[in-house]
């Protein structure tokens, strides 16, 4: 081979490499505005990665809380290729995923992130966008100001309350504010007797709530799997003769179903707690059962039920209350 020979070889080979990379750049960027104008977002959703909740609107995540973002892309052109899905976070490039898609296929692209920082994101993938909001507080599960519920059940009471040992009771709480991670509700009491008239009614000072423990109040925290482990390993409630109890036996458990309540079809978490008290200086000997079922949806409170019997400073003691939701209307 002669010196021009292999000058002429070295120089088809720079061409030919020039050419691909040419290539290469033409066809990304064919890819790039195949992309923005070939996909159609259908959906996102921002998910839980520990519980795999979905992560309902004004719910808030705390700093560090991982996530998962679920968006389904559809190949709206008559073009198959590769196409490349940015997720933005408050107008900046944080995480990319290329799918492959024939003509009108779909596809769901999952990208995982979390926090550091407390504050509003709001994340964008091509045409839609979700908001996201870290703070150090939780917020209640879909409850907003103007919601208002009932609940509503019998009650057997003995020794006798408000002169009887049967009746109604009716429960009504209603949000007026919600603030950070607290809200405040007003709620009123009506108790009937088994004929229907009212013979107590009371007006209760609103109440603000935090949302961060469980109780027995109208809203709980939302994060169930804190609260399941904090009922079984950790909740205790003191009870009269409870302190100095000669015996103390206590068992929880926790129980989700679905019900329809109030009109409305709704995931119900149970939680229920039996109480063995006996403190022979005080003449006690009691076992209370109670169960406090919350809409996982909404976070308030749909169910109570307590049962005591026994003996309580040495008098009988036999009292049944079963409350249900009955009403539920949601505000704006």
């Amino acid at each position: 081979m002669t010196m021009i020979e292999g000058v002429d070889m070295k120089r088809y080979c720079l061409l030919l490499v020039m050419a691909l990379i040419a290539s290469l750049l033409i066809s990304a960027g064919c890819a790039q505005q195949a992309t923005e104008g070939a996909l159609s977002v259908k959906s996102i959703e921002v998910i839980k990665t520990y519980g795999g909740e979905p992560l309902h609107s004004g719910e808030i995540i705390q700093p560090g809380e991982s996530i998962n973002v679920e968006t389904v892309v559809k190949n709206i052109s008559d073009a198959s290729g590769s196409y490349k899905v940015e997720l933005e976070v408050n107008g900046e490039v944080r995480d990319s995923r290329t799918a492959p898609l024939n003509a009108g296929d779909e596809t769901t692209i999952i990208f995982t992130l979390s926090f550091d920082e407390e504050g509003g994101y709001e994340l964008s993938i091509l045409s839609k966008s979700v908001t996201v909001t870290v703070g150090a507080g939780v917020t209640p599960r879909g409850v907003k100001v103007g919601d208002e519920w009932t609940l509503s059940g019998n009650v057997k009471a003995i020794p006798p309350q408000y002169g009887e040992t049967e009746f109604v009771q009716i429960m009504t709480c209603k949000v007026i504010e919600i603030e950070e991670s607290f809200v405040t509700t007003k709620q009123a009491v009506t108790i009937k007797n088994m004929e229907g008239e009212v013979i107590h009614s009371e007006e209760l000072d609103p109440i603000e709530q935090g949302t961060h423990i469980l109780g027995m109040g109208p809203v709980v925290n939302t994060d169930w799997e804190r609260n399941e482990r904090e009922w079984m390993e950790e909740w205790d409630v003191s009870f009269p003769g409870w302190e100095g109890a000669t015996e103390f036996e206590h068992t929880k458990d926790v129980s989700r179903e679905t019900k329809n309540l109030a009109g409305y079809q709704m995931e119900v978490v149970y939680f229920y707690s039996r109480q063995h008290i006996v403190n022979e200086a005080e003449g006690m000997d009691y076992i209370l059962e109670r169960t406090y079922g919350y809409s996982e949806e909404h976070g308030i409170l749909v169910w109570l039920a307590m049962d005591m019997e026994g003996t309580m400073a040495g008098q009988e003691v036999d009292s049944e209350t079963s409350l249900t939701l009955s009403e539920l209307s949601l505000g704006e």
